[in-house]
């Protein structure tokens, strides 16, 4: 069941950039938070995309040192 939710004490110029951002994507200030709002909610947090990383590195039996992760990456950008 939908709900409401109410922001207290936005400044007007905060109110003024997401409706200057909804009319530029042809959206009510409404349906754009409603879609920003969406997004952020399926975000996973940087301790949850850790964890992943942590169980697929296990699951894989790969360990392979950051140090040479960095050497990697600096070659390939000569």
């Amino acid at each position: 069941m939908p709900v409401q939710i109410t922001v207290r004490n936005v400044p007007a110029e905060v109110r003024d950039a997401l409706k200057s951002k909804a009319a530029a994507g042809g959206r009510s200030m409404q349906a754009y938070l409603l879609r920003e709002l969406k997004r952020m909610a399926e975000m996973s947090t940087n301790a949850e995309l850790m964890r992943e990383v942590e169980e697929r590195l296990k699951a894989s039996g790969t360990n392979v040192p950051i140090s040479e992760i960095l050497r990697a990456r600096d070659k390939d950008r000569m």
